[in-house]
């Protein structure tokens, strides 16, 4: 059960209280909550945007997280885009493996390292083998962002490790 599931009678899932058992929320309830928390998440962000103390503190806690939790990032990140493309998302934490090199170009994979920097080309990315697959066990691998966006961005003695590294795999995949 998770917090948002809704009975046929309209009640939402709250959680549980102190004793274990479920508490749940009429929809007018969770209607005020829903608006209540984002009042509170849009006033916490004006406070933290006008001071840039805040602000700084703010950015350098969610690069530790980031730094500290990097296949959660990945995971998440895939979520989202999972949802955007209508494709499956089943992968797991333990699913993903982020090596310390890459397998297709053998540079070193580098999570972000500095406020304001985005991922680098040397940044970890999560990869579907077989795109139409979706994310879901067996089909997902962890390369470096210029592998992934490697038609755009390489030199043709990358591509074509690229594309031999990819025929193998599908190879191993059908």
């Amino acid at each position: 059960m998770q917090r948002g599931d809704r009975r046929p009678d309209g009640f939402r899932f709250h959680g549980f209280n102190g004793e274990g058992y479920e508490q749940w929320a009429s929809p007018q309830s969770w209607k005020h909550h829903l608006a209540s928390s984002r009042k509170q998440s849009r006033q916490a962000y004006q406070k933290i945007k006008k001071n840039p103390l805040l602000l700084q503190r703010k950015i350098n806690q969610q690069l530790k997280w980031h730094q500290e939790h990097p296949t959660s990032v990945l995971l998440n990140s895939a979520r989202q885009r999972a949802k955007h493309h209508h494709v499956p998302c089943t992968i797991t934490e333990a699913d993903i493996h982020i090596p310390k090199y890459c397998p297709v170009l053998g540079i070193r994979l580098v999570f972000r390292l500095r406020a304001g920097q985005k991922n680098r080309w040397n940044s970890p990315s999560l990869d579907r083998i077989l795109p139409k697959r979706g994310y879901i066990p067996g089909n997902v691998i962890v390369v470096s962002e210029l592998a992934n966006r490697i038609k755009t961005n390489a030199t043709p003695k990358q591509i074509l490790r690229v594309g031999k590294f990819y025929q193998n795999l599908r190879r191993r995949q059908l």
